[in-house]
C-alpha cells in the first residue's frame, strides 16, 4: 500500500507541472497555480492518513476510473486558456485547442465555457480513483503454511 501511495504522489506532482505548463495565461494560472495546489494538498493529505491505516493491505486499482481520470486530464487540457490576447480589453480567451487549431478563427465559446466543468469532473474523477480500492487482506507465513500444507479434501 505505500508503493501505492508513492506512486499517486508521483502522479500528483506530475500531472500538476504539467497543467502549469499547458496554461500559460493568467487564467489557466489561477486555475492551476491557486486552486488546483489546494485540491491536490488535501487529497494527499487524505491520502497518506488512509495509506497509514490501511497499510496491510493489498490495494487493487480498478484501471477503467484511472483511463477515466487521463480522458478528463486531456479534455482539461485541450479546453485550457492558451491564449488570453486583449483579455483586458473584453476579448474572450482562446482554449488551447482552438489556439492549436485555428489561432485567428472566432471563438469557440462552447469550448471555452467547458473549462471549468472538464476541471471540476477531473478533480471528483482524481478523488473517486483514490478512494474507490478494492482490498485484499495479506496472509501471515503460518497461514500460507497452513494452506499449503492442506490436502484436496481440506484435511491437514
Amino acid at each position: 500500500m505505500i508503493k501505492l501511495g508513492w506512486y499517486l504522489t508521483f502522479y500528483v506532482i506530475l500531472s500538476w507541472l504539467l497543467f502549469l505548463f499547458t496554461a500559460p495565461t493568467i487564467l489557466g494560472w489561477i486555475a492551476f497555480f491557486f486552486v488546483l495546489p489546494y485540491f491536490y494538498g488535501i487529497l494527499l493529505l487524505c491520502w497518506w492518513i488512509f495509506v497509514h491505516r490501511n497499510r496491510n493491505k493489498n490495494p487493487r486499482v480498478k484501471p477503467w476510473i484511472w483511463v477515466t481520470i487521463s480522458i478528463l486530464q486531456l479534455a482539461t487540457i485541450l479546453t485550457a486558456p492558451g491564449s488570453c490576447f486583449g483579455v483586458k480589453q473584453g476579448d474572450r480567451c482562446y482554449s488551447n485547442i482552438q489556439y492549436l487549431l485555428s489561432p485567428d478563427k472566432p471563438h469557440w465559446t462552447l469550448v471555452e465555457d467547458a473549462f471549468w466543468g472538464f476541471l471540476l469532473a477531473y478533480c471528483i474523477a482524481v478523488c473517486l480513483g483514490f478512494f474507490r480500492l478494492s482490498f485484499v487482506q495479506y496472509r501471515s507465513e503460518e497461514a500460507n503454511a497452513k494452506l499449503s500444507t492442506r490436502d484436496e479434501d481440506g484435511n491437514t
